[in-house]
């Protein structure tokens, strides 16, 4: 794995944020209060992984009721 793939495995606050279409202040509360979005913590530095915010995502899917479809 390249380095530039192994970095893509983690985004930084406001970059997860973005990713979310969340403000990055929402992700200080939740971190905060420890819900919703698990995250790592190196030093004073706060990563979230992708595929962690993938499954976020995919949590709040929901399925359209199919009717009248001929």
């Amino acid at each position: 794995m390249t380095e530039s793939e192994n970095q893509k495995k983690f985004y930084s606050r406001s970059e997860a944020a973005s990713y979310i279409h969340r403000h990055a202040s929402t992700l200080d509360k939740w971190r905060a209060q420890r819900i919703c979005l698990p995250f790592y913590k190196d030093g004073k530095k706060v990563l979230y992984s992708i595929a962690d915010l993938d499954a976020f995502l995919a949590s709040k899917r929901v399925e359209p009721i199919a009717y009248g479809i001929d």
